[in-house]
């Protein structure tokens, strides 16, 4: 999803970027279509979620990845 302020003039639109990340496929296929927006950013902040019985999402893979 792409979340964009809907009125206003903003000459840093995309230079901060909040990515979600659940360790599924479909995640991995987000990252690599959004790849050109991430690489354009100034920062990439990645945040992931899982339930309390559930194991927590491998990050490392990603973060090696992204750099």
């Amino acid at each position: 999803m792409l979340v964009v302020p809907y009125a206003g003039r903003f000459k840093t639109l995309g230079q901060r970027v909040l990515a979600a990340w659940n360790d599924s496929r479909e995640a991995a296929r987000a990252f690599g279509d959004a790849l050109p927006m991430l690489q354009r950013a100034q920062r990439v902040t990645v945040m992931s979620a899982h339930a309390p019985d559930s194991p927590a999402p491998a990050l490392h893979h990603l973060d090696a990845w992204l750099a």
